[in-house]
């Protein structure tokens, strides 16, 4: 439905992965990101620690929305 070229190369790991990575960049703790998105393993949760962002946030400032398209379309 997407006219995705390679849509099996799209998996819920990546969505997520993407989607947490999404939440790092505006400014959401590590401490805060499981109760937006639930369970986070530790090794995985370490991983997301190379993501910085310039400053927190607080969870009502959370743009949960992911932006699919750019903002000017």
């Amino acid at each position: 439905d997407a006219d995705l070229i390679l849509p099996e190369q799209v998996s819920l790991f990546a969505l997520r992965h993407n989607y947490i990575r999404f939440l790092i960049e505006q400014g959401v703790r590590l401490n805060d990101i499981e109760l937006l998105c639930g369970y986070i393993a530790p090794a995985e949760l370490r991983h997301f620690r190379q993501f910085k962002a310039k400053s927190t946030i607080e969870l009502a400032e959370v743009r949960t929305n992911y932006p699919f398209l750019d903002e000017g379309v």
